[in-house]
């Protein structure tokens, strides 16, 4: 499956995650999984350019409490397999599979206009792209 294809789908599957939590009744208990937390608490806001600075701080809160926050500030490097040591690989593994699970929240939290222009984007160049072009200071 391609990135773009993969996104597409990781995107629906957040999103209807995300209408089910809605419809669901609130005074239900909630699953000990982070999983429902991170969307109901970055669905509150939908990324659509004019508020930038609320939805970054909601999905900053979120990954601060998932201790993700750092694939927002460290760029993801390729290493090279073949020279890298196991710690080195392990190190790497890891980030790729949060930046992933970080860049689907954002996109599933974007307006579709906003979807489509950052859908193949790792989270660290996506944060700085918005950030430059949204932030008010």
């Amino acid at each position: 499956m391609g990135v773009h294809k993969e996104w597409q789908w990781v995107s629906r599957v957040l999103s209807l995650l995300m209408e089910r939590m809605s419809s669901a009744d609130q005074s239900a208990p909630h699953s000990n999984s982070s999983v429902p937390s991170i969307l109901s608490l970055c669905s509150k806001v939908q990324l659509n350019g004019t508020n930038y600075n609320d939805w970054i701080r909601n999905i900053k809160m979120d990954l601060r409490y998932e201790n993700k926050e750092y694939v927002l500030e460290t760029e993801l490097v390729d290493i090279d397999p073949e020279t890298a040591t196991p710690e080195e690989i392990a190190s790497y593994q890891k980030h790729s599979d949060d930046a992933t699970k970080v860049a689907c929240i954002m996109i599933a939290t974007m307006n579709p206009e906003l979807q489509r222009i950052y859908e193949d984007y790792w989270p660290f160049e996506m944060h700085k792209e918005l950030t430059e072009k949204f932030q008010k200071q």
